[in-house]
């Protein structure tokens, strides 16, 4: 490696700032680094109050560890700074695909490591994906009951009344938005929710094969809940991921990645504990290379050209799935505040309402729900908030 690619830091001395976007993540030589993180992005006559301020992190300190990488390859400011502790070398690396080629060639440990580090990040944007997409089906079940029970309220206040009878408070909960609402949904044709598929890992296959393994149909090369061991780059062949009972997807493209995120963080541990999520059987005869944990490691080394692609297409799909979920929450956003907001409001009203009539026995029992439902609904509406990383509604 040329000798000018590492950079020198003296104590003290930023490599960069919370909130820079760079170009180049940093492969540790020698030295100790610091992570540190405050509220806000620091400005440079701030450096002093940020380094007493900030929150510590962790030390990056161990030959071939990197730092920066996420943030580089997903063009994101970074969510905190880094300090040379003491004197300190780190070797720039571009995120540039030939410049990065041409590092990984020379010094593989580096992309080991940043693969490692998007591992890390998938699995926790995976999980959060799936919360958000959990939430928004919870909602969306929410705001049709809470339609019908809208409507069923003002049907029992109605026959209280008495036909051809005029109420105030029945005529402000029928101009209030949830009434069209809830007309709307009641007469719409429900399909089906809309769902988010999230693609696997795809690099171009490795034109040396040498770990090659044939799987007859019906094979489980995957088993929920069993050590994540064994890696598999598809080379032909059909595989098919087990979601849910009804819900499966099938995997066909030359170069998919299976089982990535558990074999590398596997990598990682010193002891071995990430379990599989799902089952994946072989839908038609498959040809497959397959890496053991124990040769994950070695096989990237020598072959720094798949190592390159693996850590491109874990880039790709930590910026979809990124996608996927800032798309879902934007979903789930207006559920909230265009749909179930209204019924909220429209439940409270008639809650508020029919409290002033506590002296009339026969309405005892429609406050009741409408409160119920009100509370219901406010509680939801609430937990989603939470779960899109908002503040509550009071």
């Amino acid at each position: 490696m040329k000798e000018d690619s590492v950079k020198s830091f003296n104590p003290g001395e930023p490599v960069f700032l919370q909130g820079d976007k760079v170009s180049e993540f940093f492969g540790v030589v020698e030295g100790r680094f610091a992570k540190i993180c405050s509220p806000k992005p620091p400005t440079p006559a701030e450096l002093a109050n940020h380094i007493n301020s900030a929150s510590f992190l962790e030390v990056v300190d161990k030959p071939d560890q990197v730092f920066g990488e996420i943030e580089a390859f997903l063009n994101r400011p970074q969510p905190f700074s880094v300090f040379a502790i003491d004197p300190a070398g780190a070797v720039s690396i571009s995120v540039k695909e030939d410049k990065l080629r041409w590092t990984l060639n020379r010094k593989p440990r580096f992309g080991i490591f940043t693969c490692i580090s998007f591992a890390r990040r998938l699995k926790e944007t995976l999980s959060q994906f799936s919360n958000v997409l959990k939430e928004e089906e919870t909602i969306q079940k929410l705001i049709l009951s809470s339609a019908r029970a809208y409507l069923a309220v003002l049907n029992e206040i109605e026959q209280i009344v008495g036909p051809g009878r005029t109420d105030p408070l029945l005529a402000e909960a029928k101009q209030h938005p949830a009434f069209e609402a809830a007309h709307l949904l009641s007469t719409a044709a429900i399909g089906k929710p809309q769902t988010s598929s999230i693609y696997n890992a795809v690099i171009r296959p490795p034109a040396n094969a040498d770990k090659m393994m044939r799987f007859p149909a019906g094979t489980l090369i995957c088993k929920k809940g069993s050590l994540g061991d064994r890696l598999f780059i598809l080379m032909e062949g059909v595989v098919e991921v087990i979601l849910g009972q009804n819900h499966s997807v099938q995997i066909a493209r030359p170069g998919s990645i299976i089982g990535e995120i558990a074999v590398l963080l596997n990598l990682s541990s010193a002891k071995p504990e990430m379990m599989r999520t799902a089952d994946v059987f072989c839908a038609t005869p498959v040809a497959a290379v397959v890496l053991g944990l124990d040769q994950v490691e070695d096989y990237l080394e020598r072959n720094s050209e798949v190592l390159t692609n693996l850590l491109l297409a874990l880039t790709d799909r930590t910026q979809e799935t990124l996608l996927l979920e800032e798309t879902t929450k934007h979903r789930l956003n207006e559920k909230l505040f265009g749909e179930l907001r209204h019924f909220l409001e429209g439940h409270h009203l008639i809650a508020k309402g029919l409290i002033r009539r506590s002296g009339n026995i026969a309405y005892d029992r429609p406050f009741r729900f409408a409160a119920q439902q009100s509370r219901q609904i406010y509680n939801s509406f609430t937990h989603a908030l939470e779960t899109l990383g908002k503040k509550t509604l009071i």
